[in-house]
């Protein structure tokens, strides 16, 4: 695998729903499902990577980043937290390796 340019942080939020949980990346507007709330994350991060993958491979991640505001960290975070709109909601967060070109403008000096 490529050496990271930088990283992103993006929450994952499940919420009970009827016969499962569903689970949304806000940030990115990415959906996914699963039986159990930790499915449902589960799930939801391998979405989130594949989508991830797939805008790098079409060239078009700098545009959605700049859409989205969606910074690239120079260093790893070490944490983040996510806010909860229920208090049903389960929440967890990833920090996803951002490869490819370097774009100056998507950088943040962290």
């Amino acid at each position: 695998m490529p050496e990271p340019i930088g990283f992103i942080v993006v929450s994952l939020v499940a919420s009970e729903e009827e016969g499962g949980y569903a689970s949304v990346c806000p940030e990115l507007g990415i959906a996914s499902q699963g039986e159990t709330a930790e499915e449902a994350i589960a799930n939801l991060r391998d979405a989130t990577l594949v989508f991830l993958n797939t805008i790098e491979q079409l060239g078009q991640r700098e545009r959605v980043f700049k859409e989205r505001h969606i910074r690239i960290h120079s260093q790893e975070p070490t944490g983040a937290s996510v806010k909860l709109r229920q208090p049903s909601q389960i929440a967890s967060y990833l920090v996803a390796p951002i490869t490819g070109p370097r774009h100056k403008s998507a950088l943040a000096r962290a």
